[in-house]
Order: structure tokens, then C-alpha cells, then sequence
């Protein structure tokens, strides 16, 4: 059993309309009324992941353990420009207050993609090293044979299958997770209550969900099309609309009915 709020319980029984076209126009909004932050806290994260990349095992691992709490940021400040409120620059750090629960929702989401991509890789590595076994012990073979027989590998059914298996799964789980952060941070909900309620959540408004999220990525790669420059703009602005896109399926910003208030949390089975 879990316990999602009566609003959130509500909205996975009755469904909700999904309006992407407005999603990606509020987010241009809400990043241009406040352009400085969001481009600023972007050249600064950016500029933290960089600097943690390179630092060999302790940068990566560091970085796994930070960024959750730093991709908040954004969402936060657009719910309080959406609300009319006054905003800081540090209001992009507030994600740290809540980052026990943000770390978690983001490890497990990360578990959850590896195990279930992790039989379509094994299938396309075992077709390469049998393939690649086939000449290991030939000295004298032929390059241009080794080449063909790679290329094969990704024309044979099992190779095809193995990559089925990975992009399949992984497409799915992306869809499904993407507002668990989002549900931990505006929600208060614990991690993994967080993440089956966004699969319920999205799985109403699946392909939509994911073409919403395929638009989103095609605008804010367009960014780095303009020497990269673009991309400060764009970027910041898809994650006000996926802000945007939240908000509106979970009706974020509405009151809920006083009955409703009495009766918060309502126990949902899994």
C-alpha cells in the first residue's frame, strides 16, 4: 500500500488532459521573467558538472550525489513566478533542503533503467564476442572480413532483439519517472511513493507524455545549433515547461476542496 495525496489519488483515477503546446509556450514565459537567474544558475551548473567530470571517480561520484538536488532548482523558482512571488538566485539552491529524498528518488530511478536494460546488452555483447571469437585465433585474417562480420552483427535478429531490449525499457522508464522529483519536491512525497505515483501519473498520457519530451529535447537541442549560445535560452526554457507540464497534470496550483483538505493523504495499492 501508498499513501499518495488525495489530490495526486484523484488525478490518477480520473485522468487529466494533456495541452503540450501550451506547456512549451508558459515555459518561455516564466524563463523570460526572470532570465537573468535561470541563464546565470545555468552557466553555474554547468560550470559545477564540468569541473566534477573531470576529477577522476570522486568528481563522477560526487556529481551523482548532487545533481538531484541542483535540477530542482529551476522547477522551484518557476512555481514562484507562476505563484506571483518574489524571487532570489539562491531560491535555485533550495533543492538541498530537500536532498536525502531527491538523491534517493534519483538512485533508485537509475537501478531501476540499468537492471532493466541490462539483458539487451548482454545479447548484443555476446553476439560480439562470439563474432569477434570467430577470428581472435586467425593472425592472418582479413580486416575487411572482421568489418563485414561487425556490420553484420547489427543486421542479425539478435542483435536487433538486444537493441530492442534497451530502448524499449529505457524509453518507458524515462516516461514513467519523469515527474518524481518533482512529486518529492512540491508533493513531500517519499521516494518511491514519488516514482509509482509518476508512472500511474504518466501512463494516463503516455505518448503524449513522451512526445512532449521529444519536442522539448529538438527545441532545447536547437540551442546548440547557434553556437551553443542558444542554448541558454532554451534550455532554461524547457525546463520551465516541463514545470509547466507538472503543474498543470497535477493541478499544483489550485486549491483543493475543503473536503478534499480533511482527507490529504488516501491509501492507493500499488
Amino acid at each position: 500500500m501508498a499513501n499518495y495525496p488525495y489530490k495526486i489519488q484523484r488525478i490518477i483515477d480520473d485522468g487529466y488532459q494533456f495541452n503540450l503546446g501550451d506547456y512549451i509556450s508558459k515555459g518561455f514565459n516564466l524563463m523570460m521573467k526572470n532570465p537573468g537567474g535561470f541563464i546565470g544558475y545555468f552557466l553555474l551548473m554547468m560550470l559545477i558538472f564540468i569541473v566534477l567530470a573531470v576529477i577522476p571517480f570522486l568528481g563522477a561520484l560526487a556529481l551523482m550525489v548532487i545533481a538531484p538536488a541542483l535540477m530542482i532548482g529551476p522547477f522551484h523558482v518557476a512555481a514562484k513566478i507562476d505563484r506571483g512571488e518574489e524571487t532570489q538566485f539562491s531560491d535555485f539552491f533550495r533543492g538541498f533542503d530537500k536532498f536525502g529524498e531527491l538523491f534517493l528518488a534519483n538512485f533508485l530511478t537509475g537501478l531501476i533503467v540499468i537492471a532493466a536494460i541490462i539483458p539487451g546488452y548482454a545479447l548484443i555483447l555476446g553476439t560480439l564476442f562470439t563474432t569477434m571469437g570467430t577470428f581472435s585465433g586467425d593472425p592472418y585474417a582479413d580486416p575487411s572480413d572482421i568489418a563485414n562480420s561487425m556490420m553484420g552483427i547489427f543486421s542479425s535478429g539478435l542483435a536487433l532483439v538486444g537493441l530492442i531490449l534497451v530502448i524499449i525499457p529505457a524509453i518507458y522508464l524515462s516516461v514513467s519517472f519523469v515527474w518524481a522529483q518533482m512529486l518529492v519536491w512540491f508533493y513531500d512525497m517519499r521516494a518511491w511513493d514519488a516514482m509509482m505515483a509518476s508512472r500511474k501519473l504518466a501512463g494516463k498520457q503516455f505518448w503524449m507524455v513522451l512526445v512532449f519530451g521529444i519536442v522539448a529535447g529538438f527545441i532545447g537541442g536547437i540551442g546548440m545549433l547557434l553556437l551553443l549560445v542558444g542554448i541558454l535560452f532554451t534550455y532554461p526554457a524547457m525546463m520551465c515547461a516541463q514545470y509547466a507540464a507538472f503543474a498543470d497534470v497535477t493541478q499544483l496550483n489550485e486549491d483543493e476542496p475543503e473536503s478534499d483538505v480533511l482527507d490529504h493523504f488516501a491509501p492507493s495499492a500499488e
